[in-house]
């Protein structure tokens, strides 16, 4: 059937990389003779997950980021956000303006992102039995919502990665600036190179989860991976009030 307005139908299948290999190869036909008037948008941000037969079946389109400081400048000069505000969101966003739009307009994502912030410095600061809770946790929450569970995940890679930023004099560059305090104190408690281990930590689990690996094993092995701050032991998280 032709579309009911505009010039195509467009279908768009977003983290494509999650696809059996059973459903790529379902879908090799429909991409190798597509129907006219008719557009398949396939979203991934790593294409080598995604079969090669399907990838020559393509054409690449890169969305790149925005870039901070253009992000902040747009968000002040087109939307009228304040300063600081504009400079808080343009980091957080990672480049995607359309998340710093519904930030800047829903005091509900921040506030999410505030509470998983203080839990992810609870579980550092806290014991193997708290830890293994908590990847329990989170892989129930992986078989119901995988997205949920990898946006921790990256939550927690960009944290690791302003206390090495900070560890190496580019503070400046920090993504969780509203926490820049925090991050400052935090990262005397660890030496550079504990901080580069957890973040491949990170980074491997977080591909191993992409891959079906058993989510529970993935979580646990991350779990005993948090590095011990250096020189103290049982330490505990700040106290953000």
């Amino acid at each position: 059937m032709p579309p009911f307005e505009g010039i195509c139908k467009v279908f768009i299948t977003d983290e494509a990389e999650l696809m059996s290999i059973e459903a790529a190869n379902c879908l090799l036909k429909t991409l190798e003779e597509p129907l006219g008037k008719v557009v398949f948008m396939l979203l991934t941000t790593n294409e080598r997950l995604l079969p090669a037969t399907v990838i020559s079946r393509c054409q690449r389109l890169k969305l790149l980021p925005l870039k901070a400081s253009e992000m902040e400048k747009t968000l002040k000069s087109s939307w009228g956000i304040k300063p600081e505000r504009a400079k808080c969101l343009a980091r957080l966003s990672h480049g995607c303006l359309g998340w710093a739009l519904s930030a800047a307009s829903s005091e509900s994502l921040l506030e999410e992102r505030t509470q998983r912030i203080k839990r992810l410095l609870d579980i550092t600061g806290t014991d193997y039995e708290e830890r293994f809770a908590y990847a329990t946790e989170l892989a129930t929450q992986f078989h119901k919502n995988r997205r949920l569970v990898q946006e921790i995940l990256g939550l927690w890679l960009f944290w690791w990665r302003d206390l090495m930023l900070v560890k190496v004099g580019c503070a400046q560059s920090i993504t969780n600036v509203d926490f820049e305090a925090t991050i400052n104190e935090i990262a005397r408690d660890y030496g550079l190179a504990q901080i580069r281990a957890f973040i491949s930590s990170i980074q491997n689990a977080t591909n191993e989860l992409r891959q079906n690996a058993n989510p529970q094993l993935v979580l646990e092995v991350l779990m005993l991976s948090i590095p011990r701050k250096e020189g103290k032991v049982g330490s505990r998280a700040p106290d953000f009030g």
